[in-house]
């Protein structure tokens, strides 16, 4: 079973790639 967290890092991931920012800083969001 996912931990929210989980979720939540895969979204916050998923979301970086369809923005296609350059250089997203990932790590901000954690």
């Amino acid at each position: 079973m996912a931990s929210f967290d989980e979720d939540l890092d895969r979204a916050i991931r998923q979301a970086c790639l369809v923005l296609s920012v350059n250089g997203c800083k990932y790590k901000e969001y954690v």
